[in-house]
């Protein structure tokens, strides 16, 4: 029968049913044995005094000093000890920091420790390798309660390290320890505060409330988690600032620490005020929510990195305006000015020209807005067009193409093409003279409408005109269209027939191309066209997009008395499928065009006195020497 050491008590401990009770707690009425009793005592080896350990640290090393003598660690150069996993394999471990032999560099594991040894100066571990294994000393402290300590821990959000020295009579740096070795054990969970000398719970209930919280809400009230868990405001944003560290999170606090924004609830945030306003002013944003300005600019550059949304940034980077409300205040501003500097309409805009000048492209392709750049950097729409070409028809009763772009500040093509589609339109009245390469304006500006096709029938005459005899028109002009692909390239074809009895003359074909078609030109004009002859133009469109794409346009003409007529092309839609597929050179016709882009090097011998055969061998071995084909 083995004798009971002095001082033990028959009982049962709470936490591994020993009956080798140690210590019985006057408060809970809880029995613990010597390893479960809560102890301030200290064990060290007399050759390693500066590694002190506790009662279960003793316990689990057998009360001897485990050190491998003449031992560095390769991380942080303190001294190494032997460990001991269950089935049996020992490793080394160092005594400050977390490096081991059994899962980082050099791995050394075995069931010897002679082989631990032998490794551990193999890899200049240690210099003539042993174990200490002296017995360990003690230096005897106080026994308290683990239970009630724990207790006393969870009971409450924040435990000052004061209240538990005063409650079990414990110093500092007893305090510390123990609630260190409470919480590697996973006994309890929270975090210290160093600084304040606080121990603060955070549990996992309180985690996952605080979680869920900040992903239905995009925010914390701090205030809100202060009257819930009855702790300061510094150790609520403590426990934030835990929660964002584990979980990695991103987000701001307000400037007073009264909310938590999580980053996706300031970017819905961002997109309900970008949304209804249109813009953004970042002070006013920051100084709405209380976060700082330039956490808004970072979030709005992430949304706009992400293609969350379209936008730009204007007045030096102090505001962020959307795509659709930048284009709004430019099509009001064109609506207003008419013609104006693009720098004018960037300092208005408070964004830069190259961004101003850009989205007022894309409105004219879109078609929007309709108008042309100037070469002095100007804007005009197209009603300011026609008004300033009324304003030099009064002046000028026939000015040529080029006095006319130097006057408008735009090439002879735009100022073509641009002439072309006001007088389709109705907008001005006159043509151009093709041959001189004037523009002939009549002497009534504007002219309200055009006739969109022709009427085979003539003009219905009154009783009061006189009946003259003047030539009658009979007959129609028709255009018809059609198109192919041709290597890659859109060819749109538009066939003009004139099928009246007169000749037609000073014909513009205008092709209303959309954006996605990269063209060299979209006006051709047709000097004349004689009666019952049919004259084709040809535009090569290059496609930049897939898809299905509508193509239209419009073909100007005057009749033989002068009087312009407009037809309208009819609309023809063209798919364009991906990829593009380009004909191959694989025809013997091809072959023959390849060889005869090749260089060619002929010679001619006059040979005398030898017959055909040998003449013919002799060559051949000749030209047999070089890298050449027989055929």
């Amino acid at each position: 029968m083995i004798a009971r050491p002095e001082g033990l008590k028959i009982g049962t401990c709470k936490n591994c049913n020993s009956v080798e009770i140690n210590h019985v707690c006057p408060n809970c009425g809880e029995e613990f044995c010597f390893k479960h009793t809560g102890s301030t005592d200290v064990y060290y080896c007399r050759k390693h005094p500066t590694l002190e350990l506790n009662r279960v640290q003793a316990e689990n090393r057998l009360n001897r000093c485990q050190i491998l003598n003449n031992s560095k660690c390769p991380s942080c150069g303190q001294l190494l000890e032997y460990a001991t996993l269950p089935s049996g394999q020992m490793y080394l471990t160092c005594t400050r920091c977390s490096w081991n032999s059994r899962t980082n560099s050099p791995m050394i594991l075995g069931t010897s420790e002679r082989y631990i040894e032998r490794e551990a100066e193999k890899y200049g571990l240690s210099r003539h390798a042993d174990k200490c294994n002296d017995k360990l000393r003690k230096r005897k402290g106080i026994e308290f309660c683990l239970n009630c300590f724990e207790k006393d821990l969870k009971d409450s959000t924040e435990t000052p390290f004061q209240l538990l020295q005063t409650r079990y009579g414990l110093n500092f740096h007893d305090t510390e320890k123990t609630i260190t070795e409470l919480l590697s054990t996973g006994a309890i969970r929270g975090f210290l505060d160093k600084k304040k000398h606080v121990f603060i719970n955070l549990t996992d209930q309180m985690e996952a409330q605080l979680v869920s919280e900040l992903q239905t809400n995009g925010f914390l009230d701090i205030k809100k988690i202060e009257q819930n868990l009855n702790a300061s405001q510094d150790t609520v944003v403590k426990i934030v600032i835990e929660m964002i560290r584990k979980h990695k999170l991103r987000g701001t606090f307000t400037h007073n620490k009264g909310r938590y924004y999580i980053e996706q609830g300031l970017i819905e945030l961002l997109l309900q005020e970008l949304n209804n306003e249109g813009k953004i002013v970042h002070t006013e944003f920051a100084r709405k929510f209380e976060i700082p300005e330039g956490n808004v600019k970072n979030y709005i550059m992430n949304m706009m990195r992400n293609k969350i949304i379209t936008a730009f940034f204007a007045d030096s980077g102090k505001e962020t305006v959307s795509e659709t409300e930048l284009e709004n205040e430019i099509e009001n501003y064109c609506i207003q000015n008419g013609i104006f500097m693009i720098t004018s309409l960037a300092s208005h805009l408070t964004i830069a020209p190259e961004l101003a000048r850009k989205s007022l492209f894309k409105l004219i392709q879109k078609g929007v807005v309709r108008g042309i750049f100037t070469q002095n950097h100007e804007f005009l729409t197209e009603d300011k067009l026609s008004e300033k070409i009324k304003s030099i028809a009064r002046a000028y009763r026939k000015i040529s193409i080029r006095d006319l772009d130097q006057k408008l500040a735009i090439t002879e093509q735009r100022v073509e093409e641009g002439l072309a589609t006001l007088i389709s339109k109705g907008s001005i009245n006159g043509y151009i003279d093709m041959t001189d390469r004037l523009f002939v304006s009549d002497g009534k500006q504007p002219v309200t409408s055009f006739s969109s096709h022709v009427s085979a029938s003539p003009e219905p005459s009154t009783a009061s005109q006189p009946q003259t005899a003047t030539p009658q028109s009979i007959g129609d002009v028709e255009v018809v269209r059609q198109y192919e692909f041709v290597v890659g390239q859109l060819h749109f074809k538009v066939v003009v027939r004139n099928k009246t009895n007169m000749a037609i003359h000073d014909i513009k074909v205008i092709l209303d191309v959309p954006s996605s078609y990269r063209r060299a030109r979209e006006l051709i004009t047709i000097n004349v066209i004689d009666p019952g002859n049919t004259h084709g133009v040809d535009f090569y469109l290059e496609p930049a997009e897939c898809g299905i794409s509508t193509i239209g346009g419009t073909v100007i003409y005057k009749n033989a008395m002068g009087k312009f007529h407009t037809i309208f092309i009819d609309p023809k839609d063209v798919q364009i499928k991906c990829p593009l597929l380009i004909k191959s050179l694989d025809t013997i016709d091809d072959c023959q065009k390849a060889i005869q882009s090749l260089h060619s090097d002929a010679r001619a011998f006059l040979i005398a006195d030898l017959p055909a055969n040998m003449a013919y061998s002799a060559a051949h071995r000749a030209v047999a020497q070089f890298d050449v084909t027989n055929v």
